[in-house]
């Protein structure tokens, strides 16, 4: 397997394409004059929403445009799986461009799986960055300075009316014997 991926540029939740396994090119089942070319795809585990993505995404996209060329996906392990380019053009020159397609292919599935589990912001929230976050506090801390150093105008005086004292309950005395009747 030849891997072309680009080992630093690789985030810990993207799918990566490792490159053209040429062992496994194969003529096409109903275009002998075509070919099946297999690309190896590495993922830090397998996910149904990235093959979901993949299988949507994949209707749209012609690896080789000058024939009725089309991806599939064979997840075959946890952590790996084959990418295939069927009834692409047989001249191995023009693999690397179907390669090139892949790629742009796992990238922009990548994309779509990232962007479905980011939501996007609200109108109101400002973005993010550290330097808006330093600014938004130190707005913050002039507005309060600002208030603090303002004139404040007295609460008008509001009558409570006095609230009736309750006197304490006495306590219940024992009965005693000699209070009690006799028959």
């Amino acid at each position: 397997m030849i891997d072309r991926a680009p080992q630093d540029a690789t985030l810990e939740s993207e799918v990566v394409l490792t490159g053209l396994v040429p062992q496994l090119t194969t003529p096409s089942r109903d275009r002998g004059d075509l070919v099946d070319i297999w690309f190896g795809v590495r993922w830090p585990e397998r996910s149904s929403e990235w093959e979901e993505s993949f299988a949507r995404l994949a209707k749209e996209w012609r690896p080789d445009p000058h024939f009725p060329s089309f991806f599939d996906l064979f997840s075959y392990a946890a952590n790996s799986g084959l990418i295939v380019a069927r009834r692409v053009s047989a001249d191995a020159a023009k693999w690397r461009q179907v390669e090139d397609q892949a790629r742009l292919l796992v990238g922009r599935v990548n994309r779509d799986v990232e962007d479905r589990r980011t939501p996007p912001p609200s109108p109101g929230d400002p973005p993010r960055g550290w330097t808006l976050r330093v600014r938004d506090a130190s707005a913050g801390l002039r507005a309060s300075l600002r208030w603090i150093g303002e004139p404040k105008h007295a609460l008008p005086k509001v009558a409570v009316p006095k609230l009736p004292t309750i006197s304490p309950i006495s306590p219940i005395s024992p009965i005693s014997p000699s209070s009690q009747t006799s028959p």
